[in-house]
């Protein structure tokens, strides 16, 4: 069966991810892009939903089925790294922070631009 294929996300758009796991309230999406550390307030919804971007849970004691939408902040691009995090850990990856996590996401960069005035 071949594997299903999802458009890149770009900067800006809302994408959801989902865990096997609860995600406590107040999580965030902390987003590893090379040498960047993003952190953004999770829209945490209580329901499994459908998602193509699955994050595994690194807590064995919660319970079944939530998920959670953000919008991929401005700076994240090409191969990039997704994690649940009960706090901000923007800068500076915490690893004791991680709630669920990683998965993996692409994010097309940004068009470039081209002056031919400019030479």
């Amino acid at each position: 069966m071949p594997a299903e294929v999802y458009p890149s996300p770009c900067a800006g758009e809302e994408i959801k991810v989902s865990t096997m796991k609860d995600v406590p309230a107040g999580s965030y999406v902390t987003i590893v892009s090379g040498l960047t550390i993003t952190s953004v307030k999770a829209d945490v919804q209580g329901e499994k939903q459908p998602t193509p971007y699955s994050v595994p849970s690194t807590n064995a004691n919660a319970h079944t089925g939530m998920s959670a939408s953000f919008k991929v902040p401005e700076g994240v691009s090409g191969q990039s790294y997704v994690f649940l995090t009960s706090k901000d850990v923007e800068g500076k990856f915490d690893s004791s922070a991680v709630v669920a996590g990683p998965a993996i996401i692409e994010v097309k960069p940004e068009a470039p631009t081209y002056d031919p005035k400019e030479q």
